[in-house]
């Protein structure tokens, strides 16, 4: 892996082209993944689950207890799209971003002829703490938030939430710690009405949902009509 990414700078260094993160193949684009490698990672077959994983009984069964009417999830977290989360998250390498993105707009585009999805009203970015923003430098939902509403000619209302409390790392606690830690931990920042309005909201990853269904719990607040929440990837 050293290796492919000496040889990766040095072909966009010497001849400033763009290489496929993935085989090291010279792209004729500034793309990031070629198409051969795009269509080799692992992703649903959204046709095939029309879209929604709540209709796989099994998927059913986990959300069961939801304020979310969808669940679009690109693709497993597995190799490689956990690490590129993993690098793009916590390690601050920007240009895992880029793929991330690439993934999410390429199942999109396949969402766009689906019968329910329906083009959404607002886009919405799963909020982070303030404090872990300035700690990081940016949150992750935002990019993805803003590859989904490119696609559909929306701004991204990335100030409609905010999250109150900043509660310490959901990885190690159960879906019951989780739902107390989350329980009325956001807000609308100001007084909204989302009658007749579907809403699209975005994260990198779903678990348990907790984070997800909470803000959906209060987005029914505001009458929401529908929610859809879109995830790049889905840890079961």
């Amino acid at each position: 892996m050293l290796l492919q990414g000496i040889v990766r700078q040095a072909k966009q260094l010497l001849g400033q082209v763009s290489c496929c993160e993935i085989c090291d193949e010279t792209l004729n684009e500034d793309s990031f993944i070629c198409q051969f490698c795009l269509n080799t990672l692992p992703k649903f077959d959204l046709l095939k689950i029309d879209s929604d994983l709540l209709n796989r009984p099994e998927i059913h069964q986990i959300f069961k207890r939801r304020y979310f009417h969808h669940l679009v999830s690109i693709c497993p977290y597995q190799y490689p799209i956990n690490q590129w989360i993993t690098n793009y998250k916590y390690k601050r390498q920007l240009r895992f971003q880029h793929l991330c993105s690439k993934l999410l707009e390429f199942q999109l585009n396949i969402l766009k002829s689906m019968p329910f999805i329906n083009k959404p009203d607002i886009i919405i970015p799963v909020p982070i703490h303030i404090k872990k923003w300035q700690g990081r430098g940016f949150n992750q939902c935002l990019g993805l938030a803003k590859t989904a509403a490119k696609l559909y000619d929306l701004p991204v209302s990335d100030d409609l939430i905010y999250r109150i409390k900043s509660n310490a790392a959901q990885v190690t606690m159960s879906g019951a710690q989780r739902r107390k830690s989350l329980k009325n931990n956001f807000a609308f920042t100001n007084t909204v009405d989302l009658r007749k309005k579907h809403i699209w909201l975005i994260d990198d990853v779903v678990t348990t949902g907790a984070t997800a269904n909470e803000i959906s719990r209060l987005l029914q607040t505001a009458n929401a009509q529908r929610i859809t929440l879109i995830t790049l990837a889905i840890s079961l």
